[in-house]
């Protein structure tokens, strides 16, 4: 294929000069002649990477940036289930309760991804407010249970000066299921999510009296817990050593285990920013009505006041991730590469990708490694960029689809130069991280079925900063992505035994999975996993 533009490949050649002033002379000199008598052509260079699956044992999900709860049913790679145990803190140490306090209610709140879509006044010329809730994916019930934990999260793991790091599956396997599912609180039968603004009772504020204020929030998760438990485990330590500081709250409560479970094969799955997470415990205790409120003329007697003591989810969270496959993923073949390459969020699979495999046989009988080969070309790189096809006999499209894959280096875990270059970036707008580095890491391309055709990813810059020596050719990861924007990484464990790695967050809480196309004989010519280079060359 040739380039339409010759002009345009003259522009990029002298912008990619003038961007990398560190380049080698045998770039130089190409943009030198551009002003005698030489001739250009631009031409394309088609190359086979070595493409397989790497299948994932386990991968962190302790330290992310969000939580998961509840079931998703991929079309593909079947039922996966999402729990969460976690460490509470109370938001305040050695708390004092007053007078003859009593709980008179107590709420787990979990507030829902959502933003404000309008506003209404009601009967009572009130404000409702009406929302839409995002990071909720599915429409059936689940099964949900909160248990007391007893099993103490560590903070570091033993001969290491780094943070304990804790997994997908290591409920059950590290860590004691008996001990985590302790004490039964509450049970929800069939929970489902509601986009409606939630009415809540708060303390009086200082307006009148001592009845409780209503207040009206953002939809939540809001499962009503036991009072008479928390009156004993929490109000009854009143002045006690359970109470006094972090480190020994979280010996003594050592956490909650929310557990979800399917409904029938099926159910929903919400994602969640646990810093806005709590436990609300709202308590009754006696004042001294020195101002007499309730105006019966007495300033020696008692009035009851309400008041609050919250619990945020802090320190150690873990992810579980339970899953009941309908495709298994395969081993990758690391050899020869994989017709078919697994791609899924979690403990799923990534693909790896490794360029420049082949030997060049050149005129004169020599043979040079292809990576080699191209740097001895001096050739001006206009673009590179792959096209991941999406295998359609298997992934069905539509809504199931990930929308977006994430591209990495796999020794390290960091994005490749090209996320810097991609003036799409947007990190400032989180509502939309769908439309962000759409130049780098394309959005799906689909169909007029909605069914996904391929993804294009754009290498330039690193393709570019490889063959000057300024990057290793290091193997890259795709992964599923929920938000390109975010660029942190967390630990996973290759199921082939091998050291573990970096792969992103954004993958890890991507719940969707694909599986597109390699580039062995079995895979179609126009289908096939290939590395495309536009360049310009004199002649």
């Amino acid at each position: 294929m040739k380039l339409k533009n010759k002009i345009i490949g003259l522009i990029s050649a002298a912008a990619i000069v003038t961007t990398f002033t560190s380049c080698d002379d045998e770039f130089s000199e190409i943009g030198s002649d551009v002003i005698g008598d030489v001739n250009f052509t631009d031409e394309v260079y088609s190359m086979q990477p070595l493409a397989y699956t790497t299948k994932l044992e386990k991968v962190q999900t302790s330290g992310l940036q969000g939580y998961q709860l509840g079931v998703y049913d991929d079309p593909v790679y079947g039922l996966s289930t999402y729990s969460i145990l976690s460490q509470i803190q109370p938001t305040v140490d050695n708390p004092t309760f007053g007078r003859n306090a009593q709980v008179t209610s107590v709420y787990l709140n979990l507030p829902y991804q959502s933003t404000v879509i309008g506003t209404a006044q009601n009967s009572d010329n009130e404000t409702l407010t009406d929302y839409k809730l995002d990071s909720v994916y599915g429409s059936m019930p689940i099964k949900l249970s909160v248990y007391k934990s007893d099993y103490f999260l560590k903070d570091f793991q033993v001969d290491s000066e780094d943070g304990m790091v804790y997994y997908d599956n290591d409920i059950g396997q590290t860590l004691d299921r008996n001990a985590v599912e302790d004490s039964l609180l509450v049970m929800v039968e069939s929970f489902e999510p509601s986009g409606n603004e939630v009415t809540i009772t708060v303390p009086d504020g200082d307006d009148e009296g001592t009845a409780p204020d209503i207040s009206r929030v953002s939809p939540r998760l809001r499962v009503q817990l036991p009072a008479d438990y928390f009156q004993q485990t929490i109000l009854a330590k009143e002045g006690s050593a359970e109470l006094s500081n972090a480190n020994n709250f979280r010996n003594y409560f050592r956490g909650l285990y929310l557990k979800a479970e399917p409904r029938n094969g099926a159910g929903t799955l919400m994602y969640f920013n646990m810093s806005q997470a709590d436990i609300t415990v709202l308590y009754s205790f006696e004042e001294l009505d020195a101002s007499d409120l309730d105006g019966d003329g007495d300033t020696t007697d008692y009035v009851l006041k309400d008041k609050e003591l919250k619990f945020r989810f802090s320190n150690n969270i873990i992810n579980e991730i339970e899953k009941t496959p309908k495709l298994a993923i395969p081993e990758g073949d690391k050899e020869t590469g994989d017709e078919k390459l697994f791609v899924k969020g979690g403990s799923g699979g990534i693909a790896t990708v490794k360029l420049f495999n082949e030997t060049i046989t050149k005129e004169d009988g020599t043979t040079v490694s292809e990576l080699d080969y191209i740097r001895e070309q001096q050739w001006l790189i206009n673009e590179a960029s792959l096209k991941l096809y999406v295998d359609q006999s298997i992934v069905n499209g539509g809504e199931s689809e990930p929308e977006r894959l994430y591209v990495f280096n796999l020794e390290t875990g960091n994005v490749l130069a090209d996320y810097g270059f991609d003036l799409s970036l947007n990190l400032n707008n989180d509502e939309d991280p769908v439309n962000s580095l759409l130049n780098h890491l394309g959005r799906i391309s689909r169909g007029s079925d909605n069914a996904g055709d391929y993804y294009k990813i754009n290498l330039t810059q690193h393709l570019i900063r490889v063959l000057e020596g300024l990057d290793e050719n290091s193997p890259i990861g795709i992964s599923v992505s929920q938000n390109v924007n975010i660029t942190n990484r967390v630990k996973a464990l290759p199921s082939s035994g091998a050291e573990d790695f970096r792969i992103p967050f954004t993958s890890v809480v991507a719940h969707e999975g694909t599986v597109i196309y390699g580039n062995t004989t079995a895979v179609p010519e126009e289908k096939q996993l290939k590395l495309e280079i536009l360049y310009t060359k004199a002649r």
